[in-house]
């Protein structure tokens, strides 16, 4: 027998790509998202990676789903990864800007959604209805994240809260027929400017921080100096 015939099958195995260029993509932003987060302390980066965690498996599982039949428990679990990913990145949005009512709203309807995503390839595979519905839920997820970071950031808006914004919109949009002629390369350049909407704010938020910590420096400086001269013009008045 010959021993490079044995050595072909992993050879080859690490030869093919696991994964493919979006789903290698939303690994990355999530080790700079944990990345970012061991820099700033900014607890919502953790939800946020956790998201990009989820959106690749649910990219890996839709790609399979592609050359592979899934069962309807696999496509199931599809479904609910997208559901899960997108929940979790509304989350991260709305713990950015400490909205807790909103997000209480937003954590209900996600497991509503999830919910239906789950039932829909078990019981009602071929009902468009609900298959609607689903993308629906999903939409509204987005956009009561939206409306808690844009009602927060209205006074001071910027690229970050506005890429967010529209990332939480438009992410893995599958609208036929406007969405048939968008290549994968424009899904993977929309899904790098959402991910970098989220970075951007959180330097945002540093730089702003930063600022106004100097000027609270200033002003105690200027107090102790204050206080300081305060008993030497005392001491000149009464002579």
């Amino acid at each position: 027998m010959n021993p490079a015939w044995l050595s072909g099958y992993p050879v080859g195995a690490l030869a093919v790509p696991w994964l493919a260029s979006r789903e290698t993509t939303a690994l990355i932003l999530a080790v700079v998202s944990f990345l970012f987060f061991r820099a700033f302390r900014e607890r919502y980066l953790l939800t946020w990676g956790m998201g990009w965690i989820t959106y690749a498996a649910f990219l890996y599982m839709e790609r399979r789903a592609v050359t592979h039949a899934p069962s309807a428990a696999v496509s199931a679990v599809t479904s609910t990864e997208f559901v899960l990913a997108l929940g979790l990145f509304a989350a991260a949005a709305l713990l950015s800007v400490h909205a807790k009512q909103l997000l209480t709203a937003m954590l209900m309807v996600c497991s509503v959604v999830v919910a239906c995503a789950v039932l829909r390839p078990l019981y009602l595979p071929d009902s468009y209805g609900m298959k609607v519905a689903v993308e629906a839920g999903c939409r509204v997820i987005g956009a009561t994240a939206v409306i808690g970071l844009l009602r927060y950031r209205l006074g001071r808006m910027g690229a970050g809260p506005i890429l967010l914004s529209l990332g939480l919109l438009t992410l893995n949009l599958h609208w036929p027929p406007y969405t048939n002629y968008i290549p994968t390369e424009g899904f993977l350049f929309a899904e790098v400017l959402f991910g970098t909407g989220m970075f951007l704010l959180v330097l945002g938020d540093s730089r702003v921080r930063v600022e106004r910590l100097s000027v609270l420096n200033e002003l105690t400086v200027t107090i102790s100096r204050a206080q300081n001269h305060g008993p030497m013009m005392q001491s000149a008045l009464e002579s």
